[in-house]
């Protein structure tokens, strides 16, 4: 029977924690930037924004000189800060002080032998998560007013945004963040960014969206967004 290579992966790179931090970094903002030209497409083909005037924005912005290249690189580099998060979770001792981090990053046996963490796991987060369809409206606020990392009005902005693009639904998808931010006056390029990032991450199944609002992706993704300009 041929070897697993996830396994393969986890008894090689997975046992050095600074590679394995940098490349899941590397590999999540590369993948983003690749998928950031498809998915402009689907906006733009299907018209899912349900605006012929927002359908303009769109097509304007994957045109040369239109902002794509500069949201896809912050999308990537908001991808590459959650691959970094992940690694971190993954491998760092935050339990023990200075020493216990930096072992814990330097020292492949650290945690008695690499185990593939929680957070990636059957049922827990996996790469298709980041595309999951809908989002639950009240859940996610409650995930952003208690961020530890955002503040105040970056809560409120977030907060306003998501219950404007439930308007009073359940649940909403990542394009009707999209939408309301374009709504809002928020540039296409911002706009794109806070549907596929903070729409992303609120997502999640609610246990991982949370764990990584601790860990600072959410923050990282409203910053990276440029929700606030």
């Amino acid at each position: 029977m041929p070897e697993n290579p996830l396994k393969r992966y986890a008894e090689t790179i997975g046992n050095k924690p600074l590679l394995d931090i940098g490349l899941r970094g590397l590999t999540a903002g590369g993948l983003m930037y690749m998928l950031a030209g498809p998915g402009v497409k689907l906006i733009t083909r299907t018209g899912a924004l349900g605006n012929p005037k927002l359908k303009e924005l769109a097509d304007k912005f994957s045109q040369p000189g239109g902002g794509f290249k500069t949201s896809a690189g912050r999308l990537a580099a908001f991808a590459a800060g959650m691959g970094v998060l992940s690694g971190l979770y993954n491998h760092a001792d935050v339990s023990h002080g200075w020493k216990g981090f930096k072992d814990s990053l330097t020292q492949g046996n650290y945690w008695g032998g690499y185990e593939e963490p929680e957070i990636f796991k059957a049922g827990s987060l996996t790469g298709s998560d980041f595309m999951k369809p809908t989002i639950d409206t009240f859940p996610s606020v409650s995930v952003v007013s208690s961020d530890p990392w955002l503040i105040p009005e970056e809560k409120k902005r977030v907060s306003n945004l998501i219950l404007a693009s439930s308007e009073g639904r359940s649940r909403f998808s990542q394009m009707d963040m999209t939408s309301s931010a374009l709504k809002a006056g928020i540039d296409f390029g911002s706009a794109y960014l806070i549907g596929r990032g903070i729409g992303g991450v609120l997502g999640l199944p609610k246990p991982i969206s949370k764990r990584l609002s601790v860990a600072g992706g959410l923050a990282n993704a409203v910053r990276t967004s440029g929700l606030l300009g």
